[in-house]
């Protein structure tokens, strides 16, 4: 089996030729109901960690999909004031309602489901998978992408930026090369809806004209479109 390392150029090497992807295929969204994750899944390496907590890649043991399983633990929650604890909560289901809504557009992470532990440990956020990050290339390669790498990326972030605030009115927020995500054939795709927001339009705003970005970028972005979570 190939390292971490080595998956993550080959799918750079996929990725440099073009930087259009493949359209989005059909839903795989599953409906788990209330089952304990860890019974479902099984948990192979660590991909990131931050201050919300932990990202993971596994596979759901009935198919074998592989998915990445955004891990939140609720014991440090326990211990914050009741309004700091709901001001999580909310946090935490307006991410969950961000990334179903975003999840329809190969050029972002797709979501898959969540689950609280039966006892109330953690939430779980089931993601679409994915090689590494442009900041993990960068790490692996030693060195800055090449302009080729860098229009691939740029291109199919560009894609979900638009598609965000054009269909969804959802600003991302934290567009960062640790969230620009590279598939294993070599799609892009913009993960991590932690910091989003979802612009309100004020009423007596006139309505918002469509984002020219395929016009100011030579009909890169409005081509075809680009298409995983990984963690960082």
């Amino acid at each position: 089996q190939a390292s971490p390392a080595a998956g993550c150029v080959a799918a750079a090497h996929s990725m440099m030729p073009a930087a259009a992807g493949a359209p989005r295929a059909a839903s795989t969204t599953w409906s788990f109901g209330p089952s304990d994750p860890v019974e479902l899944f099984t948990v192979f390496r660590l991909l990131g960690r931050g201050s919300f907590g932990t990202v993971w890649l596994a596979a759901e043991r009935q198919s074998g999909k592989v998915v990445a399983v955004k891990v939140l633990p609720l014991e440090p929650l326990k211990l914050k004031p009741g309004a700091a604890q709901q001001k999580w909560l909310q946090d935490l289901r307006r991410e969950i309602s961000l990334l179903r809504a975003a999840g329809d557009h190969p050029a972002l992470v797709r979501f898959h489901g969540s689950f609280v532990t039966p006892l109330l440990e953690a939430v779980w956020l089931v993601m679409e998978a994915c090689e590494c990050s442009a900041l993990e290339l960068m790490q692996v390669l030693g060195a800055p992408l090449s302009e080729d790498a860098v229009r691939a990326v740029l291109g199919g972030v560009l894609r979900g930026l638009v598609h965000l605030h054009d269909e969804h009115r959802i600003i991302h927020r934290d567009v960062k090369p640790s969230n620009m995500l590279i598939t294993k054939e070599g799609h892009i795709k913009l993960g991590d809806f932690g910091l989003s927001t979802a612009d309100e339009p004020h009423p007596d705003a006139p309505a918002a004209a469509p984002l020219p970005l395929a016009e100011a970028h030579g009909g890169a972005v409005g081509g075809e479109e680009g298409g995983v979570e990984c963690g960082g």
